[in-house]
């Protein structure tokens, strides 16, 4: 069974999006924004043009229902969704290229609870950003025990926020 020029065309675009989320999502490791950097309203305007989109390039497949509003609603939340996390990964992707300053600092950490695929937690004060920041214990191979302690930091900054490089316990980093 042949596909039809419109299936060809949705098929490429849905590909296209999952590899450049793939794409992005790869290079924002380790990327943290900062607090001047109002993400959420960012992510909210590239949200919006991407549901509008989404709605008015979906408009003719699908069969008109009883309620227009949930019609209105399945062609509003995929692309509303869709538009959210590119426009947020490009954001962490943005600290990431223009972070160019090389910072080593102390910070005191707390371990926390952990998330799924992590273990445990641990909360620490930038000293770039000076802002708390959560990352995966596990990840940077930190002892989950004692549950306070000292981290050696090394990351990059930028005027968007910072990429973390290395972290390290006080007791590892002093060898």
């Amino acid at each position: 069974m042949a596909l039809t020029r419109q299936e060809t065309r949705v098929t490429a675009i849905l590909v296209a999006t999952v590899a450049l989320i793939f794409w992005l999502a790869i290079l924002v490791r380790d990327a943290y924004p900062g607090p001047n950097v109002p993400v959420l309203w960012i992510n909210i305007a590239g949200a919006l043009p991407a549901a509008m989109a989404t709605a008015w390039w979906a408009r003719d497949w699908r069969k008109p229902l009883a309620n227009p509003l949930i019609h209105a609603l399945r062609s509003l939340l995929p692309g509303a969704m869709v538009g959210f996390l590119v426009v947020n990964l490009t954001l962490d992707t943005l600290v990431r290229f223009t972070a160019s300053q090389r910072h080593t600092g102390w910070a005191s950490y707390e371990v926390t609870q952990g998330w799924k695929n992590c273990h445990f937690g641990v909360v620490f004060e930038d000293p770039v950003l000076r802002v708390p920041l959560r990352v995966c214990g596990s990840r940077w191979n930190l002892p989950d025990t004692p549950n306070a302690g000292v981290l050696r930091i090394t990351e990059v900054g930028g005027p968007y926020g910072v990429v973390l490089q290395q972290v390290t316990t006080g007791s590892e980093s002093l060898r």
